[in-house]
């Protein structure tokens, strides 16, 4: 029979390279944390996660509570904002990590249905997401890919203007 490392939270799955969901992270997580690289935890518990920020101060860890007040669309921009390093999505039981995860996956151009089979895959459920989970995802999805197809003519124009800048530095 395996038994479970009393330092790993109850839930607690690998999205990918930079990606974990998990259910609630406790004080008595975090050198299981440090030990796989995390650089911050994303708390979705609202202020059930508060007493977690003093254990974190001076641990090397970015402990970022996310108001959970804020309007739909905003608390999955401050999401994604703050993924910073190999980060940790925690809520209560880790349903709501996994649907962060699909948006994590979708704003680094991933499509939609192929990032909710990620997920499902790795957490070993079938997520039901809402119609307007879905519409916003898409968009991050199509943001992403817009940015993505941008990305070499701004690299173009900086290196133009760098070019120019020194050539009238010569003049």
């Amino acid at each position: 029979m395996k038994t479970m490392d009393p330092m790993r939270p109850v839930f607690f799955v690998k999205i990918d390279q930079k990606i974990f969901v998990s259910s609630f992270i406790r004080s008595v997580n975090l050198e299981f944390l440090k030990s796989l690289g995390v650089k911050t935890v994303i708390n979705l518990t609202g202020s059930l996660g508060r007493p977690n920020e003093k254990a974190f101060k001076g641990s090397g860890i970015n402990y970022v509570t996310i108001n959970l007040d804020l309007p739909y669309e905003k608390k999955y921009e401050e999401i994604l904002r703050n993924i910073r390093g190999c980060t940790v999505i925690h809520c209560g039981a880790g349903r709501t990590s996994s649907v962060v995860a699909v948006a994590y996956l979708a704003a680094k151009g991933v499509p939609v249905q192929k990032a909710i089979e990620t997920v499902n895959a790795k957490i070993g459920l079938s997520l039901d997401l809402w119609p307007q989970d879905i519409a916003l995802f898409k968009r991050l999805r199509e943001i992403s890919l817009e940015r993505k197809r941008k990305a070499p003519m701004v690299r173009a124009a900086e290196k133009r203007v760098v070019r120019l800048k020194r050539g009238s530095v010569r003049g």
